[in-house]
């Protein structure tokens, strides 16, 4: 199973923590801390690539230049790509967006 970026991000909205990858579409998944967040759409994430394989879909290829978070590694860590930050409200903020 190949790495993908994963965005994680507070949302002031659904007050929770989102985590998506923007390489699988409509995946995402919430949680009340970035932890769980994290274990959620990894599990999403399985499911997606079992669903595409299913459907003889093909596996997305990995963004160049990004790596993907490592499980081991605390999220915080993790800073938002977009400001730096580790708390963020910046909903689907990509990759290189910066402000």
């Amino acid at each position: 199973m190949r790495d993908y970026h994963i965005n994680i991000f507070y949302s002031q909205e659904d007050e929770e923590y989102i985590a998506d990858i923007p390489d699988l579409k409509y995946c995402s998944a919430s949680g009340t801390t970035p932890e769980e967040a994290l274990r959620e759409v990894l599990e999403a994430k399985a499911l997606w690539l079992e669903a595409a394989q299913q459907h003889v879909v093909s596996e997305p290829e990995v963004r160049q230049g990004e790596t993907a978070v490592d499980p081991g590694v605390p999220l915080q860590t993790l800073q938002c790509v977009a400001c730096g930050t580790g708390q963020c409200h910046h909903r689907g903020s990509q990759t290189d967006e910066r402000h």
